[in-house]
């Protein structure tokens, strides 16, 4: 059995070390397991594979290095305004925007996926190259939370606000009072999509799973 994984980040850090051993124990398992990850790293083993390149990955921290100091002269100005709560996670903003279009996903990897999990995936793949992975290779899609992201409008902890168990609007972690700012387009955008998925929601706790049952996208 071929099972695809997604996850953002390099197998050594943060979610990464999770989705590596989601992997060596499949492996272990007798599948035939593959690990799709966004950050370049050129030590990885066989079966785990990087969407970036070397270049791409200069790049991107090259970015980051620009934009840390950006942000500290401004914040030392005094210029620097928030414009997310910083307790609600909005890592990114706008779910509508596609990192890679899907044809490019699929083509990287080296087998064809009986099924499909997805692990982290902020600023990786978004619910449209979810939706169209699994109506391109028809493998059912599974998704590990490991936080609120999959069933809200842009927040990785929604706290007390309970948005996400309707449309989401007027979102604390956006400072919006507005019923249809961008955690209600963004939950409407997701709900579209992943409606017409063969998806199940997998909670990594009994307090997840409670939660996926209350929200609008997986109840």
């Amino acid at each position: 059995m071929n099972i695809l994984m997604f996850n953002t980040y390099n197998p050594k850090l943060a979610s990464g070390i999770v989705a590596l051993d989601l992997f060596n124990q499949l492996q272990k398992k007798g599948y035939n397991a593959e690990l799709l990850v966004n950050r370049y790293d050129p030590e990885y083993p066989e079966g785990i594979i990087s969407m970036e390149t070397w270049l791409m990955s200069l790049k991107r921290t090259m970015l980051y290095k620009l934009q840390w100091r950006y942000d500290k002269l401004k914040s030392r100005l005094k210029l620097k305004k928030n414009n997310t709560n910083p307790d609600y996670r909005f890592f990114q903003l706008q779910e509508k925007k596609q990192i890679y279009k899907t044809e490019r996903l699929i083509k990287k990897s080296d087998i064809k996926p009986d099924a499909i999990i997805i692990l982290f995936v902020n600023k990786f793949i978004n619910a449209k190259n979810i939706y169209e992975l699994q109506e391109k290779t028809q493998a059912p899609i599974l998704w590990l939370m490991y936080d609120m992201a999959p069933l809200t409008g842009g927040c990785h902890y929604a706290w007390d606000c309970i948005g996400y168990q309707n449309v989401c609007g007027n979102c604390p972690g956006l400072f919006s009072k507005n019923s249809y700012d961008l955690s209600h387009e963004n939950i409407l955008y997701k709900k579209k999509l992943l409606s017409k998925t063969r998806i199940e929601i997998l909670a990594a706790s009994e307090w997840q799973f409670e939660q996926a049952k209350r929200s609008s996208l997986f109840k």
